[in-house]
């Protein structure tokens, strides 16, 4: 089977663009957010990223079950890149909402969480549509796009952040500045990719025909059977499991990431949206280098699949015990002071988070530091491997619904998770939301040190199935 490049070029660019929208996101929603409705809690964020997980786990399963029997993955790749307008609008009009502002982020995620959804089968057009030997390199273009794009993100949203508030009135009366610029921005490469993927890019999801069960007779005493591509559910299972916990470990970043940070550093929405990318940057830019070491195979010669993905999850166990608030630190997190009428005079705690007095304050560049390096070179190291892994665990069958439930798996804990993480963390704060992690991460790596020789491509599960039945053969030749 030959590869089709150019539609995983396509898509390529397409991630590339779209990783703009995780940029302008991850850096700005919660600073805007608390700007348009200050009482706004970490929970109700939760809950609004529940919901927009939840369709993006319903719908995911849905396209992969209608890829699968369409045979092609574009429909729902296009619809699904347009429903990003709809998102783009609703953050863009939600200033026009003073008091019902919360709905229209809501509106916006869940038209994001269905988009992601349908978009979701973008992994079974990689998947299907490269040779086992061109797969590494073509995961990799892809997540090399998305590394790059997460790095020029924040790179072209710090300029932005030199914008006014409320700023300069648009048409419509809406208003451009260091919140809303972003989304202009992300706006624009939505319909570029849209135009690409409906003039150049096919989704047809190509099958490599296997021989049925045909005995061949070799050797005296030999008797070879050639099976139909079958996979080890075991390691579908493990690779399953690795998703769960590796979606976990960046739940409660991704959910309220944003207001911890805020929190024990005293930053304003401002520094938030300033600080934040300059992080996000440099996560980007150590991943790009990880990146273009698997785009010119320098990494492969090293590192095998299955060592990336434990070398990943290590470096995740890692970051969790060293930004650990432990006892014995001796900074603590002030808290904001307000003035009579309400106006914060210096950001810090919210008053109404009780565990702000007990829990110490972590050094802000060891959390940085260990935020680019651990995140910077485990992300695309678990991006590039488990998904390549995972494809070659299952073998060349029809991926679309296992591909579907691999996605699924990995947004499981994203359904609940937001609001049980965030409803924990202003009750408690982030002690007990790291011990989780570190016993779940801590178990996924016992599980791959005990299982690792089994771990392998359904291709090479295949050949080592050559078995030796000597009975079968004296059978044979006495009929």
């Amino acid at each position: 089977m030959q590869t089709d490049w150019r539609s995983i070029y396509i898509l390529t660019i397409v991630m590339f663009l779209g990783s703009f929208k995780m940029a302008a996101m991850s850096s700005g929603l919660w600073a805007y957010m608390k700007v348009l409705d200050p009482d706004i809690t970490e929970t109700f964020l939760g809950i609004m990223n529940s919901i927009s997980n939840t369709t993006n786990l319903l719908f995911s399963f849905i396209a992969g079950v209608i890829c699968d029997k369409l045979g092609n993955t574009k429909l729902c790749i296009v619809v699904g890149k347009g429903l990003w307008i709809f998102a783009v609008l609703a953050y863009l009009l939600v200033e026009k909402l003073p008091k019902h502002t919360r709905y229209g982020f809501l509106f916006m995620e869940v038209c994001f969480g269905l988009s992601m959804g349908l978009m979701s089968t973008s992994r079974t057009t990689v998947s299907m549509n490269s040779s086992e030997a061109d797969r590494p390199r073509a995961f990799a273009v892809m997540s090399l796009a998305i590394s790059i794009g997460l790095g020029l993100g924040p790179a072209v949203i710090v300029p932005m952040t030199l914008l006014p508030y409320p700023g300069f009135e648009m048409p419509f009366g809406v208003h451009l500045n260091l919140y809303t610029a972003p989304m202009y921005f992300v706006l624009l490469t939505v319909i570029i990719s849209i135009v690409l993927l409906v003039v150049w890019f096919d989704g047809r999801m190509h099958v490599k025909d296997y021989p049925k069960k045909i005995p061949d007779i070799k050797s005296e005493g030999r008797f070879k059977w050639n099976f139909e591509t079958s996979y080890d559910k075991f390691a579908v299972f493990i690779c399953c499991l690795t998703r769960v916990v590796q979606s976990s470990s960046m739940l409660f970043l991704m959910n309220v990431g944003g207001p911890y940070m805020m929190t024990i550093f005293g930053w304003s929405s401002k520094d938030l949206l300033q600080y934040n990318s300059i992080v996000h940057t440099a996560i980007g830019v150590v991943s790009g280098c990880v990146c273009a070491l698997y785009i010119f195979n320098i990494a492969q010669k090293y590192l095998s699949d299955r060592r990336a993905i434990v070398i990943s999850m290590a470096l995740k166990l890692v970051y969790y015990l060293l930004t650990y608030p432990y006892p014995f630190l001796t900074s603590r997190i002030p808290y904001e002071i307000k003035e009579e009428n309400g106006t914060i005079v210096q950001d810090g705690c919210s008053d109404r988070l009780e565990w702000c007095e007990t829990t110490p304050q972590i050094n802000l560049w060891v959390y940085t530091a260990a935020s680019v390096l651990c995140f910077g070179v485990g992300m695309p190291l678990i991006m590039l491997n488990l998904d390549v892994l995972y494809s070659k665990v299952l073998g060349h069958i029809k991926q679309g619904k296992m591909q579907g439930m691999f996605l699924l798996s990995g947004e499981v804990l994203t359904v609940f998770g937001p609001i049980i993480f965030t409803s924990i963390y202003e009750a408690t704060g982030p002690v007990y939301i790291w011990q989780f992690n570190i016993v779940t991460i801590t178990g996924v790596l016992i599980l791959w040190i005990v299982y690792y020789e089994r771990m392998i491509s359904a291709t090479r599960r295949e050949q080592g199935k050559a078995i030796s039945f000597p009975e079968t053969i004296a059978v044979l030749e006495g009929l």
